[in-house]
């Protein structure tokens, strides 16, 4: 029965990110098609809201995965916004690690990478805070909820 309670939680966290990371999706998307110089078409804003959107899904899932294991036996009050900030930056930080061994994640640098720019070190940062703040905001939001 506990697990199905954090099935559960874990689904609601995963759609909050989701809808968490969608504008993003669709900013990057705007960004990169409307800065594109090159001779191939660049990924469309769909795709880009569409791939965002589900990695925001994923991260959260993971954060609510480690959330879970890592912070055992604790109650919502008893959570300290840092250190579930800090769970929610290592969710996105290990999917992007998991990602990272792919082979189709370098040929998807190229369409954000500037070779002026470091494009994967701001990436990663954005990432991070992105997943220390839906964390935050996640916490917030259920202790404003169970109040």
């Amino acid at each position: 029965m506990v697990w199905v309670r954090r099935l559960r939680a874990m689904l609601v966290i995963a759609t909050l990110w989701a809808v968490l990371w969608l504008p993003v999706g669709a900013a990057l998307g705007a960004y990169v098609g409307s800065r594109w110089r090159g001779d191939v078409i660049p990924p469309s804003i769909l795709w880009f809201t569409v791939a965002l959107t589900v990695w925001g899904a994923c991260s959260g899932a993971v954060f609510a995965f480690l959330l879970a294991l890592g912070e055992t036996g604790r109650t919502i009050d008893n959570l300290s916004l840092a250190r579930v900030s800090l769970w929610g930056a290592a969710g996105c930080m290990t999917l992007l690690k998991a990602v990272s061994i792919s082979p189709v994640l370098p040929g998807l640098w190229s369409f954000v990478s500037d070779d002026r720019v470091p494009a994967r070190w701001i990436a990663i940062g954005v990432i991070a805070c992105l997943g220390a703040i839906g964390a935050a905001g996640t916490v917030g939001l259920v202790r404003r909820t169970a109040a």
